[in-house]
């Protein structure tokens, strides 16, 4: 395509190809926000299926075999790098080739009391979410059982608070609320599109071994994922969300460190 240049920066006017709409804002409640295309929805669903696969995969695999090292070590690498490196592809193929600007990474110093206060809003969503589930009587599980079985193993938690605290909020808020959510806003209205981000965000969570424990387990983490979304909205950037997943994550396994036995 054909972008202008004002001079000082290249503009949103283009000439021969589709174009991403530049913002896809229209209330003065909120800050316009960065349009994608719809594909990149799609690729990011992708992405989440097949890590949902491969994690089932390897559920199924003995932990101490080569194959299942192999294949842990794999979905690991794919998790780091195979998440961003899709957001960036989104946007250099359905968006402004603007990475910052397309996904929203940018961040301020309000940021991070919004992140806070949204993390202790999400608690509250969660524990609501959990108690509307076992009202309906629906069968529900938890991504941390397996957990409870180490005991207060300090190497693993320290591992896992890294990967919980830092990776997973920074890898998951751009591809679910960066690509997904402004993906789908493209075609779906914004409760729309926050909605359905939330659910796929909740089905990411899938274990093979709860078995009908995903019911309820992907409706408690689909309401977080919602929530989620609501920030990235409210702020039209991801760095807030990423406080309040980060503080989340890491509420949760401190909370499970001491109910647990020595």
């Amino acid at each position: 395509m054909i972008r202008y240049w004002d001079g000082a920066s290249w503009t949103h006017h283009t000439a021969g190809a589709w174009a991403a709409p530049a913002t896809t804002s229209s209330s003065r409640w909120f800050p316009e926000v960065a349009s994608l295309r719809w594909p990149a929805a799609m690729v990011a669903i992708a992405v989440v299926v097949t890590n949902i696969v491969g994690n089932s995969i390897s559920s199924e695999l003995h932990s101490g075999s080569l194959g299942g090292s192999a294949l842990g070590i794999g979905l690991l690498v794919f998790y780091v790098f195979g998440f961003p490196l899709a957001a960036w592809f989104c946007s250099r193929r359905w968006g402004t080739r603007h990475v910052a600007r397309d996904l929203g990474l940018r961040a301020k110093w309000v940021d991070v009391p919004i992140g806070i206060c949204g993390a202790i809003s999400l608690t509250v969503l969660v524990i609501a979410m959990g108690i509307v589930v076992r009202a309906l009587g629906l069968p529900t599980g938890s991504n941390l059982t397996g957990l409870e079985k180490s005991g207060r193993n300090l190497t693993l938690f320290l591992v896992l608070g890294f990967i919980a605290g830092v990776i997973a909020p920074v890898v998951e808020e751009l591809l679910f609320r960066g690509v997904m959510l402004r993906g789908m806003r493209s075609k779906l209205s914004w409760p729309a599109a926050i909605g359905a981000q939330g659910i796929v965000f909740g089905s990411a969570h899938f274990l093979v071994g709860l078995g009908w424990g995903n019911v309820g387990l992907i409706l408690v983490l689909g309401s977080l994922g919602i929530g989620l979304g609501f920030i990235a909205r409210l702020t039209g950037r991801l760095a807030a969300g990423m406080i309040a997943h980060s503080l989340f994550n890491i509420s949760q396994l401190v909370l499970l460190w001491v109910t647990l036995k020595h």
